[in-house]
Formats: C-alpha cells, structure tokens, sequence
C-alpha cells in the first residue's frame, strides 16, 4: 500500500524514507493491564523543504506538518484531506477505526516566568514553595457524548539558553469509539476537531500571551 499511496502524493511529497517503529498498546482485563510492544515499519513521504510529511504504516495513516505553519485550512487540512483521499483511493474497502488531531505549541519565553501572566492551565504552588525546576499537568475529558476525548498537557521544556524559558501546550483530540467514523465524514469530524482544539488552546493561554501569537488560527 505505501507505493499506491506515494504513487497519489508524491507530487507534494517526493522525499520517500523508512523508518522503523515502535507500537505500544494497553489492553486492561480481569487479569490487571497488560502492555503490548511491536515493531512495524513505517514509510514517510516528505516535503522538499521538510516542513510536512505523510506516514503510513500497519493500521496507520498520519499527516505532521511542522514550522512554519499557517493556518488549519491553508496548512494542515488540505494535505490531511490529500493524503486520506490517496489511502482510501489505495485501498477502497478500508474503514477508520479511529482518527486523531494533535497540536503540539512550544512557547519561548524570557526567564524566569510567572505562569499565571501566560498560562490559564498550569500549576498552582503554594507562596511559600521555592520555584519549579520543572513541571507537568495533564487533565483529560469526555466530549460528543463521550465519543471523543481531550488531553491537554503543560509542562516545562529544557532550553539551551538559560536566560528562556520553554514551556510546552500539547493538546489532543481523538475519537475513542472504534469505527463510528466513516472514511467520507472524516474530514468533517477534523474540521470539528480543530475547532475543539483551537478553543481549548485560548482557554489556556491568557490574553498577554494571545497578543504574542496574533491571529490564532
């Protein structure tokens, strides 16, 4: 199936490399959680300029497109559309077992830093704490019924220049039910998915650093 879907794609991904994975998966019974390791090969199609990639492995369609980054409908959708129509073009009786949006924000910031002038989701000390070497929260939700879910996750990011301070804003979105999506609404369920992401990201942030970025998209 990857040369099928290059064959579709490689007009805007010529680059062809193959990396080897690792899939973890944690399946829970009556027994306890059991975890399970394995390896695949993945094939990734890049951009010329490296700035976007597709990958496709066993059970496993991704799109990752990195800086710099536009916006959800001049930059992302149309090569999540592009590659999703080149897989299932590839292999029409296929169906989604399950979709996923991720949007992972690095923040560069002058040290040290007060969170609460940046971040609304972030650790709350109390005053007589010394500062945080370092940080992690992470809170999840049920959305659309309990359908889909979302985690968001601060958390302090090394930096080779100690005068800034790295803090990172991952946010992700997926569905949890096995195959309730259907391959011609998916893009839909994404457009649904980026407007998720997109309001959890300006609850997040405070209007000090909204003014940093701009425009959100």
């Amino acid at each position: 199936m990857p040369d099928l879907i290059y064959d579709r794609v490689r007009d805007e991904f010529p680059v062809r490399k193959s990396v080897r994975a690792l899939s973890i998966s944690i399946v829970t019974s009556i027994e306890g959680v059991q975890q399970h390791l394995e390896p695949s090969e993945r094939a990734q199609f890049w951009r010329q300029d490296e700035s976007a990639l597709v990958q496709v492995g066993p059970r496993l369609l991704a799109v990752n497109h990195l800086r710099p980054y536009d916006t959800w409908v001049t930059s992302a959708r149309p090569l999540a559309s592009k590659a999703l129509a080149a897989y299932l073009a590839s292999a029409p009786g296929e169906s989604l077992s399950s979709a996923r949006v991720r949007y992972i924000n690095i923040v560069d910031i002058v040290a040290p830093v007060v969170l609460d002038e940046f971040f609304n989701y972030a650790p709350r000390t109390p005053p007589q704490w010394e500062a945080l070497d370092g940080f992690l929260c992470v809170s999840e939700m049920a959305l659309e019924a309990g359908r889909d879910r979302l985690r968001v996750t601060t958390a302090s990011r090394p930096m080779a220049n100690p005068s800034r301070a790295g803090i990172v804003l991952d946010l992700d979105y997926w569905c949890t039910a096995p195959g309730v999506i259907a391959a011609r609404d998916a893009m839909d369920w994404a457009d649904m998915a980026h407007q998720r992401l997109n309001a959890a990201f300006r609850d997040c942030i405070t209007e000090k650093l909204e003014a940093r970025f701009g425009m959100i998209p």
